[in-house]
């Protein structure tokens, strides 16, 4: 092939290279028009398990218990540390003020530490000889190991006919600090 080649007049064999050329510039072209006409779909995502009628107790280095969280499904993906739950409900077993949260959907990491949670979210918080507190955002991330709550979104709080509601929220479910971040506003009844 090379003796054909060469046996071309100049003229000729630059008009070669310029057609490879573009043919191989229109090739590029064309794969990257038809990437950007069907954009790289990710691959079907499946699950490495799933659960109806999820239940776990999160137990401490005692073997004491220390949450439970229930969901109506629930899947985990194995590239992830996150169990996926949907309509969950959770609650505080430890020693001090019992709390329970509810939310549409959720996700809880495989060691059961960190819970995040979205949609409708409700925590209602235990306060012995008193009126319980109750919570409500459209998202919190609860740490079980400092038994700590927080949220960036709107939050309303109430105990009986009072009412504080404002953006951002550090709450601590081990005793009785709570803090709204901005924008609050408050309606305090006896």
């Amino acid at each position: 092939m090379r003796q054909w080649f060469r046996q071309l007049p100049a003229a000729s064999r630059v008009a070669v290279i310029i057609l490879l050329a573009a043919a191989g510039f229109g090739t590029w072209w064309w794969l990257g028009e038809q990437r950007a006409l069907a954009p790289g779909q990710a691959a079907a995502r499946h699950p490495d398990s799933y659960f109806h009628d999820l239940d776990i107790v999160r137990h401490d280095v005692n073997g004491d218990p220390e949450m439970r969280v229930t969901a109506e499904y629930a899947e985990h993906f194995e590239d992830e540390t996150w169990i996926h739950l949907q309509e969950l409900a959770a609650r505080g077993l430890g020693a001090g003020p019992g709390w329970q949260l509810t939310a549409n959907r959720g996700r809880l990491t495989d060691d059961g530490v960190e819970l995040d949670v979205h949609g409708d979210v409700v925590l209602t918080r235990n306060n012995p000889g008193k009126v319980p507190i109750e919570l409500r955002t459209t998202e919190l991330s609860v740490n079980t190991d400092t038994e700590i709550a927080m949220t960036d979104a709107p939050v309303t709080v109430k105990q009986g006919a009072s009412v504080v509601s404002g953006r951002g929220l550090w709450v601590s479910l081990a005793d009785d600090y709570l803090r709204i971040e901005s924008n609050v506003e408050a309606r305090y009844e006896k």
